[in-house]
């Protein structure tokens, strides 16, 4: 859970491992990816704690990264402590550029943070804490949306990225590289960041949301 406090990165782990012992192991994850990210400040809390901060204290939450990728649109704006050191390589010539594949590894920790989640606590959780998270919802500016129904087709969104093997084709651009199919190139930018993360990493992913979207039992989402 990312806390907003004045700006500066941090987050949040929120389990119940007082309570479920094999939510221990995503405690041990925490841990581990936290130490490959030392500006990041990171705190834990038991559920109950934050229950109480979330009634006390919602401005301190956001919900706007899932409102992002249901949408479409890139939530790095909210995510400044999951930057990815390096850069995007490509590589060829005569004009046929593809993506590097080293650059997919900029993406290693990240992914097997995902893979690592405990879908069916993880669910758990969400349900103790829905009702803040529409609250939370409702202090965006969307008074009538159900949470719910926005989460489901966040992970429907990203589920439909295509894992793609092989060469991806590029286009360069005057600054950006661009994909060379149109199909590609039509994503959403936020389709577009887990496109780029490479066909390991999106299977990981991938393969994390459904069993979170199982373990919710979320609705699919309409038309």
């Amino acid at each position: 859970m990312k806390r907003n406090k004045g700006g500066a990165p941090k987050v949040t782990l929120v389990d119940k491992a007082n309570a479920i012992r094999a939510q221990a192991i995503w405690t041990r994850v925490f841990a581990e990816v936290a130490s490959e990210y030392p500006n990041v400040e990171t705190d834990h809390a038991y559920i109950d704690a934050a229950c109480m901060w979330m009634v006390k204290n919602p401005e301190w939450f956001d919900v706007a990264v899932v409102d992002n990728i249901a949408e479409g649109r890139s939530p790095r704006k909210h995510l400044p402590f999951l930057r990815i050191d390096g850069s995007f390589t490509a590589v060829g010539e005569d004009g046929r550029i593809a993506i590097d594949p080293r650059s997919y590894r900029r993406y290693d920790s990240f992914a097997g943070a995902v893979d690592a989640l405990d879908a069916e606590g993880a669910a758990l959780l969400y349900g103790d804490l829905r009702p803040l998270f529409q609250e939370a919802y409702r202090d965006l500016g969307y008074p009538d949306r159900s949470f719910d129904e926005t989460l489901a087709r966040a992970i429907h969104r990203l589920l439909g990225v295509p894992v793609l093997e092989g060469d991806v084709l590029l286009r360069k651009g005057e600054r950006v590289y661009y994909f060379e199919d149109p199909a590609l190139e039509g994503l959403s930018p936020a389709e577009k960041h887990l496109l780029r993360m490479g066909p390991a990493h999106t299977t990981l992913i991938q393969g994390t949301l459904r069993r979170l979207e199982a373990a919710l039992g979320l609705d699919a989402p309409g038309p």
